[in-house]
């Protein structure tokens, strides 16, 4: 009796998933899966998607500007536009989350986190393409609880939350919580001019998560869930840095080439178009922040409902769901030089120049310049879900089971202009904002680009709004109907085969309300998986699986103005087609020593073509645009091939292990981008083949360990240390930018009983300071931070990081 006690009190625990939409044991689902229970996602701090990551080998992620850009990558299939959709699909309860913005949302009360790999858009449909992430939230109980938790940290660290469940009346039953959530961030605002001292790196979450569960008994359930959240997101701890390599002007000359306005030919200025080296740390000493730039404003709400009744030979279920992600914000444009952003004029007076037929520059003395604060201020955006779907799933305790389904969904988002606010007055003689400016002499400087510059900067100065837009201007909608199906089939006791697909007409279109430019277009989607499943033993599997899905075409409405009429703003459509991902994996998973050691592996390879790749081009059907700009292009295919392997043990009584690593090599086989054409490494082509994919690290890695014992009746004390290693990452697809490897500890010790917890924690004990991201960027400015303006270092490339 002894020793079975001890067996059980050492064997891994059973983790029950509905990564497949029915609940399996962990062990036995023919994917790869990496899920943290309830319990788990407590004594590991998990509360956001960056905690995920660290976690789980094979997947990153990144939020490199306060939450407006998150990206979590699984397997090396990143979102190559960082603006762009994810290919990593998120579910709340059931319910897909389309707005971005609101992916990285205040994590509480989960029962479960699944982070589930490989191709899944057979299964879950929009935009699963690569991988899903499902948040489950915790159910009412059948017994009354109430939970309360206080947490007080320095940097201002505050955390209140109440949590209620159990009966209502009769077989109604609840759940809520109730949470407070803010701190101030690691970073200290160095800004020393007058008004507030606006924090850098900080939050402040609002935050209510409920459900309502109505079990009338076989064969009915009710369950109707709401998620609401108001949240304010701190100005990220971030720099600009200007480029320090790849001049264009080296390309021109070794190309024989340069540049023609009117009819005329120019040698082009020298203009620095990447970095080049690893990114630097930014110091904590040297972030500045404008006192209004209060940052991110955002309010989430998300809701289901979910029913379901028993029928004979299955259960037919039907969910509803509805999103909302609503955002705005004010940061600081300047990217961390407060009030020092240089601006180039031409002083009053002006003249028109002839620089051939029909096209005129404006003609000064010379050029002047000043210094203002940027106020970055972003239109309003809304972002609203729909869907739909119902499910008949056949009796799982048969040996061929089936289901079959429909779904549907539909989204909107509505998105302002965004604008920028100067903080200083224009210079009593400023005539015009210099755009494409060549100095003919001491005394004279031609702007060839004629009323380019003041169409562009002078509202940031005479508009009280900077020329943002805060009503919905352009417009998105998609819709996806769709119908899907799955058989699964026990063709002996060990040896299980599955097949499951779906096909989606997902139509989308734009509408730009200022420009009334339009475009609509509807694409057929087929997605498909097939499995085997091997099972020598119970607490064994082995598994091989065959997938492809396709993620849709789409718009990428862009507006330019072109140099021949640089006063109208045009919008281009710029259209792509959609992108296909075929994955070949296999995988085992196994316990063993009684349970005590578990094992999972997995080896895969992804085939990925047609991927949409930004490109900044600085032509439209051969017209020269006034400031280059980037536009999505289906211009690449890649080849993902990588390893996963974690371990889990309970050598000893109260002590738990765990290891995982991951590599993958994410490849470009055949690329190119317009972008790196001006690069003399990359010109005059611009391909990029046998490059990295940006924002993916080929070596991840993390560790852990918890011991606890009991202390004195039922008390038990307990510590817990987690280490996360994140490899290099490149920040675009020239692999000359390094976001540098990083290596973060967390830590945690206290006491627990039945009713009650006392804990102390500390994140980051090693203070790791590496960047964990970066992008291209431009400054908003027509003038380098040094202060030298030349023709062309209009909106200067710089690194936002």
């Amino acid at each position: 009796m002894a020793q079975t006690v001890e067996q059980d009190t050492l064997a891994l625990d059973e983790v029950v998933v509905t990564a497949r939409k029915s609940s399996e044991s962990l062990i036995n689902v023919p994917l790869a899966i990496t899920a943290f229970t309830a319990e788990a996602i407590e004594v590991r701090g998990i509360a956001n998607l960056d905690d995920v990551a660290s976690l789980t080998p094979g997947l990153t992620f990144s939020n490199v500007l306060g939450d407006f850009l998150p990206a979590p990558v699984i397997r090396g299939v990143a979102p190559i536009d960082i603006f762009g959709e994810l290919n990593t699909a998120v579910f709340f309860d059931g319910v897909f989350v389309s707005g971005r913005e609101g992916i990285n949302f205040n994590q509480l009360d989960l029962e479960r986190i699944e982070v589930v790999k490989g191709p899944q858009a057979s299964l879950y449909g929009r935009n699963a393409f690569s991988s899903a992430i499902n948040y489950v939230s915790a159910k009412p109980g059948d017994m009354f609880k109430a939970r309360a938790t206080l947490t007080a940290g320095n940097r201002g660290k505050r955390l209140a939350s109440l949590t209620l469940s159990g009966p209502i009346v009769g077989r109604l039953k609840g759940r809520a919580t109730f949470l407070h959530d803010e701190w101030d961030g690691s970073y200290k605002n160095q800004y020393s001019g007058p008004g507030r001292s606006a924090t850098i790196g900080g939050y402040e979450f609002s935050t209510f998560n409920g459900a309502l569960l109505w079990d009338a008994g076989a064969p009915f359930a009710a369950e109707l869930g709401l998620y609401v959240s108001s949240d304010d997101v701190d100005n990220t701890a971030t720099t600009g840095l200007a480029m320090n390599c790849e001049d264009r002007r080296v390309r021109d000359q070794s190309l024989g080439l340069s540049g023609s306005i009117g009819g005329t030919t120019y040698p082009r200025s020298s203009r620095l178009l990447n970095y080049c080296g690893k990114l630097p740390s930014i110091d904590r000493n040297a972030l500045t922040t404008m006192p209004d730039a209060t940052g991110e404003k955002r309010h989430l709400i998300r809701g289901y409902l979910k029913l379901t009744h028993d029928l004979a030979g299955g259960t037919l279920e039907a969910i509803t769901g509805y999103s909302r992600v609503k955002q705005g914000y004010l940061v600081d444009g300047s990217r961390n030089t407060g009030n020092t952003v240089w601006f180039t004029y031409q002083p009053a007076l002006l003249s028109p120049f002839p620089l051939g037929a029909g096209v005129f520059g404006t003609r000064s003395g010379p050029l002047k310049k000043f210094q203002t604060g940027l106020l970055q201020v972003g239109g309003v955006d809304n972002t609203f879900d729909k869907s739909q779907e119902v499910r008949f799933a056949s009796d799982r305790g048969k040996s061929l089971r089936y289901s079959l389904g429909l779904y549907y969904y539909e989204t909107s988002s509505g998105s302002g202009i965004d604008g920028a606010i100067a903080t200083s007055p224009l210079p009593a003689d400023f005539g015009s904002f210099c755009l494409a400016c060549t100095s003919f002499g001491p005394t004279t400087v031609v702007d060839f680009v004629r009323d380019g510059g003041n169409a562009v900067f002078l509202p940031w100065f005479r508009d009280p709004s900077g020329g943002a837009g805060f009503g919905a201007v352009i417009i998105e909608d998609a819709s996806a109907p769709s119908a899907f199906g799955s058989i699964e089939y026990d063709v002996t006791d060990q040896l299980t085969a599955s097949v499951e697909a779906r096909y989606t007409d997902e139509k989308r279109s734009f509408i730009d309300k200022n420009t009334r430019a339009s475009r609509e277009n509807t694409w057929g989607l087929f997605s498909w998986r097939s499995t085997l499943r091997y099972k020598p033993s119970e607490r064994m599997t082995f598994f091989a699986s065959l997938a492809y899905s396709e993620k849709s075409g789409d718009f990428d409405p862009t507006r330019v103005r072109f140099v021949d009429n640089a006063a109208v703003e045009v919008t281009v459509p710029a259209p792509f087609d959609p992108e296909t991902l075929k994955s070949y994996e296999l995988g085992v998973k196994a316990e063993f020593l009684d349970r005590r050691l578990g094992v999972e592996f997995d080896v895969y390879q992804l085939d990925w073509s047609d991927i949409v790749i930004p490109q900044v081009i600085s032509r439209i059907d051969g017209r020269a645009i006034v400031s280059a700009t980037g536009v999505n292009v289906n211009a690449g295919d890649a080849t993902v091939k990588g390893i996963e392997l974690a371990l889990f043990a309970r050598p000893l009584p109260g002590l738990e292990l765990n290891v995982s690593a991951s590599f993958a090599d994410p490849t470009y086989e055949k690329a190119q981008i317009e972008t790196f054409g001006d690069f003399p490494s990359f010109a005059p082509t611009g391909d990029v083949s046998g490059n990295q994919i940006l924002r993916t690290s080929k070596v991840q890695a993390n560790a852990g360990f918890q011991y606890s014992a009991n202390t004195s009746g039922d008390n038990e004390m307990f510590i817990r240390s987690d280490v996360s290693h994140r490899g290099r990452q490149f920040a675009d697809a020239s692999n000359q930018t390094i976001v540098p490897a990083a290596t973060f500890v967390n830590a945690s010790f206290g006491l627990r009983a039945d009713d009650w917890s006392l804990e102390l924690w500390g994140r980051n004990l090693t203070d790791e300071d590496a960047p964990t991201g970066a992008f291209r960027d431009a400054f908003l400015s027509n003038t380098l931070p040094n202060g030298s303006h030349s023709t062309g270092t209009f909106l200067p490339f710089r690194y936002s990081v």
